[in-house]
C-alpha cells in the first residue's frame, strides 16, 4: 500500500512519525528550503515539547527562526506542493508569569485608546493611539505576558493579513493578527518594564475609520507565557461603558473623510427636530395604522371593565383564539349568549374578509371581530388591545376595517456574533405580534458562532462558543469583546427544547420562525467545529466516521481574507462530506419544527464570498474540469446554489437567501434553476445608491423571485440612531438611521428613496437613474416584492438592553411601513411631515407605554435646547423614559434635572436646565 503512496503523501506519513498533526492553521510566515529542514525542526520542536501541525497551502513566505510562544508558519515547497505548518509552543513551565502576576498584570494596566485622525490624504486609514499605562505600586515586566485586543478594522492595512506579525521596534511590541478581529500584542527583546505611574504610547494605522467610542470592544485580556496559567481580563477594559475609549472631541476624529458632512447634533439641532405643536397633531388611533377607520364620538362609549366581559364564538376556526383572548385581555370564556347580550367578545366568520384581514366593531356594549383565518383573527385582537389601552377602556363607537400591505412583515437578529437569550427572543416576539409582524429571522450561524444544537453533531455547539483557546480544539477564539472565558456574550445556544419554546411561543403569536445557517461563507464556527469532531474521532482510528462531516479540502491552499478579515470561513462546494453536513442540518432542523410549525424555508445566507476562496483547491479544480457550465466568474457559487436548491426541494423545502447568493455577476441567477417548491425568497440589502446597487431588488422581483426589502440604509437597525460618537452600532451604509427614516421609507418606490448619500450631500433621483430614469431597473412585477424586513446585527450589541436600544422604537415605524401604505407613499415630493407627526405623537403618548409594560427600554432621544443669543433664557425638551440624569459632554456644563410632564409629547420625562432650574418648558 506504502508504495502507491505520491511523493506529497510520503512527505505527510514522514511528518506525522515525528509528531506532526494536520489541523487547519492561521496563515503564513517562514519557508524552508528542503523536506529534511522542515522534519528536523519537527524533531527539534518534538522534544522541546511543542505541538507541531500541517496543512498544505500555495502561498509565498520568507525564512524565520521559530518561536517557543505564539503561532508560527512554516513552508515547505519540496517536491511540489508548498505545505503550511502552524507551531504552536507549550511554554516551559517557569517562562510565563505566574497567577498572581498575571492578576496583578491585569488589575495595574491602565489601558487608553484614542482615535487620532480619520483624514489621512494617502489611504483610507485611521490613526489611533494605544496607551499602556500602569496604575499599579509595581513594574509592568518586560516578558512572561501577552495581551489580547479587537478590532473589526484591519490593523497595518499592507501588513496584515499578508503577514503574521508587526515588529513595533521604537516601542519593542510585537503586534500579531490572529484571525477575525482578534490580535494580540506583546513584549519583545529590548522592551523595558513600565513603571508606577508611568506609560508607554504609540500609534496603530487601522483600515477605514472610526467615529464611534463602540467601535471599539471591551474586555480585553492578558495571558502568560505559562499556559497552565489562567487568562485575566485588564480590569479598566471590563464594563460596556467602553470609558478606556476617550472622546470624539476634534474634527478630525469625528469625520469619516474629508468631504464628511455630517457632525453630531447640537442642542439646537435636536430641538428643532422635536418641535411641533401638539394641539396642530391629531395622533394616530391604530398603529399599524388600518385600511378603514370610522369613530363616532357622538355615541355614549362601550365600557370595558375585563372582570365583566366574556368571549365566545361558534366557529372551531377560532378555537385557539379564545384561549389567547382569555389570557391576554382578563376576560372569560362563555359557550352561549343570549339575545339580549351585553359585555361579550364575538368571533365571527366571513369568507370576504382579505387574507390575514379583519374587522372590528364596538357598539353597546358589544365588541364584533370578523376575520377568515386565525391570523386575522389574532390581528383583530392586537387592534382591541391597543384600543383598550388607548382609551383607558372607555372604548368609542367605531368601526376598523383592515388588512396588511405585505404577507411578508419580519424583524432579524443575529444571535451568532452576540448570543442572545430566549427571554430576549420571547419578548421581541411579544412585541413584533404586538404591531402585527409576522416573520422571525434567526441568524442562527456566522463565523463567531453555531446557536442551534444539531442532532448527531455536538461539536457545532460544543465548539461553537468562545473562550481563550487558539487551536480552536474546545472553543472558538474570542471575538467582539467577549473576552477568554466561555461565560459570555459570544456564548451560548438554544438546546431542542429552547428551540422549541421559542418556535411555540411564536406560533401563538402568529410569528414565523425562519431560520438562517450562513454559507458557503460566513462558516468559520462550523469549519472549526467540524476540524475538531474530525480530529477527536481520528485520534480514535475511525477514519470514515472522522471525514464524514469535514468542510474542508485539505488539499486546498487558496489564500483569502473575508470582509471580516476571517482566512479560513468558506465550506468548500466541491467536496460531499459538505452536502453530507448541510443535509444533516436541514433534517435536524426539520425535526425540531415537526410539531410545532413544520419548517417551510432554509434560509442559508450567502452573503460576502472573498475573493480567492477555493481558487487553490484540488477538489474544486476537478469539479470544474467535469463541469464547463460552472467555469464563469462566480461558477463555484452557483454551483453551491443549485445543490442547495436541490436538496431543499427535496425535503419540501423552499430556499432564500440573502441577494449576493444567488448573484451571477451582473444579474440574478435565472430562478428557474433554483425554483423547486414554488418560490425562491431572496433579501436585497446593498442599496448604497453610489455603489450602483440599488436597482437589484427590482432585478430580483423581475426575475421572478420573491423579494423581501432588507435596505440596509433605512432598514439596518445595528446602525446608529443619530451621527454621533456616543451612539451604538456600525454605519457602513448610512451615517445613521433614526426612527424617522423608517417611517420614510417608501417600499414600493425604491428610487424615491434617494435623498442623501454616505458623505451626506444631497441626491436626487437624477444624481443615480438619470433624466430619463435609464440608469435605474424599472420594477416591471410589482407582485414579486412580497414584503420588508428590519435587521438587528450584533457585532457591537452584546447585551439584552442593548439590543432592544437597538430595535425600539425603530420597530413600531417598520411595522407601520410594512402594514400600511401612506397616502404620502403615493407621489414623488410628497412629505411625509403630517403623517410622522401623527405617528410620533401616538408613539410618545400611547405606545410606550404599552411597551414598558412588556420590558422593553427603548431609546429615546437625547435632550434639545434653544437659547437666546445671551444664554439668560433656555428651553430645553427631552424624551427620557428612565427618569435620570442625562449624560452629555463636559462642553455643555453641569446640568440639573426634575422630572416634569412634557405635554408637547404626551409623557413625562426628564427635562434638564442649565440656567433656569424651574423653568416649565413650553411649545
Amino acid at each position: 500500500m506504502s508504495n502507491n503512496l505520491t511523493d506529497d503523501q510520503k512527505i505527510m506519513k514522514k511528518f506525522k512519525s515525528v509528531g506532526g498533526r494536520v489541523v487547519p492553521s492561521i496563515p503564513i510566515y517562514s519557508t524552508f528550503s528542503s523536506t529534511s529542514q522542515l522534519i528536523d525542526v519537527a524533531k527539534q520542536l518534538k522534544s522541546s515539547n511543542v505541538r507541531v501541525s500541517l496543512n498544505d497551502d500555495g502561498s509565498n513566505g520568507s525564512w524565520a527562526t521559530p518561536s517557543k510562544t505564539g503561532w508560527l508558519q512554516i513552508k515547505c515547497p519540496e517536491p511540489v506542493t508548498i505545505w503550511r505548518v502552524a507551531l504552536k509552543a507549550r511554554a516551559i513551565d517557569g517562562e510565563g508569569l505566574s497567577q498572581n502576576d498575571l492578576d496583578a498584570l491585569a488589575e495595574k494596566l491602565d489601558i487608553k485608546v484614542k482615535v487620532v485622525t480619520n483624514i489621512i490624504p494617502s489611504a483610507p486609514n485611521h490613526v489611533v493611539q494605544l496607551t499602556l499605562g500602569n496604575h499599579g505600586h509595581e513594574d509592568i515586566p518586560k516578558q512572561g505576558w501577552k495581551m489580547y485586543f479587537y478590532s473589526m478594522f484591519l490593523l497595518f492595512p499592507g501588513v496584515f493579513p499578508g503577514f503574521h506579525h508587526n515588529d513595533l521596534d521604537t516601542v519593542n511590541f510585537r503586534i500579531t493578527m490572529v484571525q477575525g478581529d482578534l490580535y494580540s500584542l506583546a513584549p519583545m527583546a529590548g522592551f523595558q518594564p513600565i513603571s508606577p505611574g508611568k506609560s508607554v504610547e504609540f500609534n496603530i494605522s487601522a483600515s477605514l475609520w472610526s467615529v464611534a467610542r463602540t467601535d471599539f470592544m471591551p474586555r480585553w485580556y492578558v495571558t502568560s507565557d505559562d499556559v497552565k496559567i489562567k487568562p485575566r481580563i485588564v480590569k479598566c477594559t471590563a464594563s460596556e461603558d467602553l470609558d478606556f475609549v476617550q472622546p470624539f472631541e476634534d474634527v478630525l476624529q469625528r469625520k469619516r473623510w474629508k468631504g464628511d458632512q455630517y457632525e453630531p447634533f447640537t442642542p439646537e439641532v435636536s430641538m428643532e427636530k422635536l418641535r411641533f405643536i401638539p394641539e396642530n397633531v391629531v395622533p394616530k388611533f391604530i398603529i399599524p395604522t388600518p385600511k378603514s377607520l370610522q369613530v363616532n364620538e357622538d355615541r355614549p362609549p362601550t365600557s370595558f371593565d375585563k372582570g365583566t366581559w366574556k368571549v365566545y364564538t361558534s366557529n372551531g376556526l377560532f378555537s385557539d383564539m379564545i384561549q389567547y383572548i382569555k389570557d391576554e385581555l382578563g376576560v372569560s370564556i362563555t359557550d352561549s349568549i343570549t339575545p339580549t347580550y351585553a359585555n361579550v367578545i364575538v368571533l365571527s366568520y366571513a369568507n370576504e374578509i382579505e387574507t390575514e384581514g379583519y374587522a372590528l366593531d364596538v357598539k353597546n356594549n358589544i365588541i364584533t371581530r370578523t376575520a377568515k383565518d386565525a391570523d386575522g383573527m389574532f390581528y383583530a385582537v392586537q387592534t382591541l388591545s391597543s384600543v383598550i389601552s388607548g382609551t383607558n377602556g372607555r372604548i368609542p363607537e367605531l368601526r376598523v376595517e383592515d388588512a396588511p400591505r405585505f404577507r411578508w412583515r419580519g424583524m432579524q437578529i443575529d444571535v451568532a456574533r452576540n448570543f442572545h437569550s430566549v427571554v430576549n427572543i420571547k419578548r421581541l416576539i411579544k412585541a413584533m405580534s404586538m404591531y402585527k409582524m409576522n416573520v422571525l429571522h434567526l441568524h442562527l450561524t456566522d463565523d463567531e458562532g453555531w446557536r442551534l444544537v444539531i442532532d448527531g453533531l455536538p461539536e457545532l455547539t460544543q465548539v461553537g462558543g468562545r473562550c481563550h483557546d487558539l487551536s480552536e480544539t474546545e472553543c472558538l477564539i474570542p471575538q467582539f469583546g467577549s473576552g477568554p472565558f466561555p461565560e459570555n456574550s459570544g456564548s451560548g445556544f438554544y438546546n431542542a427544547a429552547e428551540y422549541k419554546e421559542l418556535l411555540s411561543y411564536a406560533k401563538k403569536h402568529h410569528v414565523k420562525v425562519v431560520p438562517e445557517f450562513d454559507m458557503p461563507v460566513h462558516s468559520h464556527a462550523a469549519v472549526a467545529s467540524m476540524e475538531s469532531r474530525f480530529r477527536k474521532l481520528n485520534a480514535t482510528g475511525n477514519c470514515t466516521a472522522a471525514s464524514q462531516f469535514r468542510l474542508r479540502d485539505t488539499r486546498d491552499s487558496s489564500f483569502y481574507a473575508s470582509v471580516q478579515n476571517w482566512m479560513d470561513d468558506a465550506i468548500n462546494p466541491c467536496i460531499e462530506s459538505t452536502y453530507r453536513f448541510i443535509g444533516k442540518v436541514m433534517d435536524s432542523v426539520i425535526d425540531l419544527h415537526a410539531d410545532i410549525e413544520p419548517l417551510e424555508i432554509y434560509h442559508f445566507g450567502g452573503d460576502e464570498v472573498a475573493h480567492g476562496a477555493w481558487a487553490a483547491s484540488d477538489a474544486c479544480s476537478r469539479s470544474l474540469r467535469d463541469n464547463p457550465p460552472y467555469r464563469v466568474t462566480h461558477g463555484l457559487n452557483n454551483y453551491f446554489v443549485s445543490r442547495l436548491a436541490k436538496m431543499a426541494s427535496e425535503r419540501g423545502l423552499k430556499l432564500a437567501g440573502w441577494e449576493d447568493g444567488s448573484w451571477d455577476g451582473y444579474d440574478p441567477l435565472p430562478v428557474e434553476d433554483l425554483n423547486r417548491q414554488g418560490e425562491v425568497c431572496v433579501n436585497p440589502w446593498n442599496n448604497i445608491w453610489e455603489w450602483g446597487s440599488g436597482s437589484n431588488a427590482y432585478k430580483y422581483a423581475n426575475a421572478g423571485y420573491k423579494v423581501i426589502l432588507s435596505q440596509a440604509t433605512n432598514l439596518y437597525f445595528d446602525h446608529p440612531q443619530e451621527p454621533d460618537p456616543e451612539e451604538r452600532g456600525l454605519y457602513w451604509a448610512a451615517r445613521y438611521t433614526d426612527t424617522r427614516n423608517v417611517f420614510d421609507f417608501r417600499p414600493e418606490r425604491l428610487y424615491d428613496n434617494i435623498r442623501v448619500d454616505r458623505s451626506g450631500f444631497r441626491l436626487a433621483k437624477k444624481d443615480i437613474c438619470g433624466y430619463d430614469m435609464s440608469g435605474c431597473t424599472a420594477l416591471e412585477k410589482p407582485e414579486n416584492i412580497i414584503g420588508m424586513q428590519g435587521a438587528l446585527w450584533s457585532e457591537t450589541v452584546r447585551t439584552s438592553d442593548e439590543s432592544v436600544y437597538m430595535i425600539f422604537p425603530r420597530l413600531v415605524a417598520l411595522a407601520e411601513r410594512a402594514w400600511h401604505k401612506a397616502a404620502f407613499e403615493e407621489a414623488t415630493n410628497v412629505t411625509s411631515e403630517d403623517e410622522w407627526k401623527s405617528f410620533a405623537r401616538a408613539v410618545g403618548e400611547r405606545e410606550f407605554a404599552r411597551l414598558e409594560k412588556i420590558g422593553v427600554k427603548y431609546r429615546i432621544s437625547p435632550p434639545g435646547e434653544y437659547c437666546q443669543p445671551d444664554r439668560s433664557k433656555c428651553r430645553q425638551r427631552t424624551r427620557n423614559w428612565e427618569y435620570s440624569t442625562v449624560r452629555m459632554t463636559e462642553s455643555r456644563g453641569k446640568i440639573s434635572c426634575r422630572t416634569v410632564p412634557l405635554i408637547s409629547l404626551g409623557i413625562t420625562g426628564t427635562c434638564c436646565y442649565e440656567q433656569l432650574p424651574d423653568v416649565i418648558p413650553s411649545v
